[in-house]
């Protein structure tokens, strides 16, 4: 075999090698968002249902006024049509919001009020089971303007 021929069936078995890669990390980055997105919904208390209607997953840190106020139903279900139209190469920053305008106070309490930390404890969940570094993460919980 040619120099030129094994520098070319390099080059494919390296391209087959990198798609695989890539499958596997899309599979593990869409499942890794459903997982965060199952636990902070099943950890929200309920009194009226908005609090836990209202997560969304959003590409933007500004606020979603027409997003923000829909109560969800069936919220980890709008999370995971909206996780399986993401592509990991440019979707690499995704916000999770509440569109409830407390939900910040029932996340990390209040003087009068316990923190239920949701959302914080959600992420410490899966970080303790997966090389996720939260020291380097940007978790920001934004109070979005009612």
């Amino acid at each position: 075999m040619g120099a030129m021929q094994a520098n070319v069936r390099f080059q494919v078995e390296l391209d087959a090698e990198v798609k695989k890669a890539h499958r596997r990390f899309t599979l593990w980055y869409r499942r890794l968002l459903q997982e965060l997105a199952r636990k902070v919904v099943a950890r929200t208390p309920v009194i009226t249902g908005r609090l836990k209607g209202g997560w969304y997953f959003s590409k933007s840190s500004s606020g979603d006024a027409k997003v923000q106020e829909i109560i969800r139903s069936d919220p980890v279900g709008a999370m995971r049509s909206f996780i399986s139209k993401l592509d990991p190469e440019r979707d690499l920053l995704i916000y999770i919001k509440n569109g409830a305008p407390y939900a910040s106070f029932v996340e990390f309490g209040t003087t009068k009020m316990s923190p239920r930390a949701m959302l914080s404890i959600s992420i410490l969940e899966l970080a303790a089971r997966r090389d996720i570094d939260v020291a380097r993460s940007d978790v920001v919980f934004t109070v979005l303007p009612s």
